[in-house]
């Protein structure tokens, strides 16, 4: 955990230019898919805790379904990924039901592996990926390396009567890296 913070600072440091550029939305709800399609994006991938639903849920928010129904009419299963660093078994079947891929790298965002990983599955052009993620020096910082696009969620799904102690430790965490990196 002590390596992955440390390679998160000093690539952040190194990639801030790429960091401060990053197109953001409040919510998942707030970012149009044909807009997207019309940018020339192919492939959709979503982070799990924070733009689908909050940390440590099973299932998305209620709201989020329907946005999911429409990405994979709109992109087709094939290109529609979840790339989680929380990979509960739940989680992952519930997705993959939905007929959407869900990645695990065996080495966690910010490490590019997840990306590369879609990249090389899909045969896909680097800057037709995009990444939907809450946490700027993860899954933002981890399209900076892969040479992917990203969308920052600003304003994600938090839990904190479920789940106080973390919601306000990633709260904290997401309030740091905008300060020091935006």
């Amino acid at each position: 955990m002590l390596a992955r913070l440390f390679y998160s600072l000093h690539h952040a440091f190194a990639r801030r230019r790429c960091l401060k550029i990053v197109p953001r939305a409040q919510t998942l709800l707030h970012i149009d898919l044909k807009q997207l399609k019309n940018q020339g994006i192919k492939i959709v991938v979503l982070d799990f805790d924070g733009v689908l639903s909050a940390h440590g849920e099973i299932l998305p928010q209620k709201n989020t379904e329907q946005w999911l129904m429409q990405c994979l009419n709109l992109f087709g299963q094939e290109n529609v990924f979840v790339l989680s660093n929380n990979p509960f078994l739940e989680r992952q079947r519930y997705i993959e039901q939905l007929g959407i891929h869900f990645v695990c790298a065996a080495r966690k965002k910010p490490y590019p592996d997840g990306l590369n990983y879609i990249a090389q599955q899909t045969l896909s052009q680097r800057e037709t990926i995009l990444l939907i993620d809450d946490r700027l020096l993860t899954g933002i910082l981890a399209t900076c390396l892969a040479n992917t696009r990203g969308i920052l969620i600003t304003n994600p799904y938090r839990s904190f009567s479920k789940n106080l102690l973390k919601e306000t430790f990633f709260s904290l965490l997401r309030f740091l890296e905008q300060r020091l990196f935006l």
